[in-house]
């Protein structure tokens, strides 16, 4: 049996056989793999086959990228001392991540080392137009509808310059409806 069935696999042409159409003097149309009197060989296309797509995995930026800066910007004085920030990162959406919100909120939190000076900020973009400007390393983005977002962060200090931006990360904001019943 096996070696049988090993010769079918290996050349599959063997296992091809004609199909026939023939017709009833009722008028009543039948295939078969046999010829009836008056029946016809058709060709058939070949059978159809699916091959899945190969999806190569790209490296997706992660909390742990670090801060992105320009040299002029990454460090400013404080009374006169030189400091810079080390890291400045989006960890709160992560990339791809789907926000169920019907109320549009996109809850975002930060890590900023050192923390942020009082006179620091981080505005909150989405889709690449300001959003919300937050004074902590952690808030809420309101008003966003649903559907596939885009999110960065800028550090700014007083003058509205931009001390660090983190990579652009993307989400997905989806809202409940009578039609999808409440995830739980």
């Amino acid at each position: 049996m096996r070696p049988l069935l090993l010769v079918l696999l290996l050349f599959p042409g063997f296992c091809h056989a004609e199909v026939y159409r023939s017709v009833a003097p009722d008028g009543t149309v039948s295939y078969s793999d046999q010829a009836a009197p008056g029946a016809r060989a058709i060709d058939l296309p070949p059978p159809s086959s699916y091959l899945p797509r190969v999806v190569v995995p790209t490296p997706v930026p992660s909390a742990a990228s670090g801060i992105e800066s320009t040299p002029e910007a990454a460090e400013y004085s404080t009374g006169g001392a030189q400091r810079s920030y080390e890291r400045f990162a989006l960890v709160a959406p992560v990339e791809q991540e789907t926000i169920w919100s019907n109320e549009g909120v996109i809850e975002v939190a930060f890590d900023v080392r050192p923390s942020l000076d009082e006179d620091h900020s981080v505005r909150v973009l989405v889709d690449g137009a300001q959003a919300a400007m937050l004074a902590g390393p952690y808030g809420r983005v309101e008003g966003i509808e649903r559907g596939t977002h885009t999110l960065r962060a800028e550090l700014v200090n007083g003058d509205d310059k931009v001390l660090a931006a983190t990579d652009t990360v993307t989400v997905h904001l989806q809202k409940q409806s009578v039609n999808l019943p409440r995830r739980r």
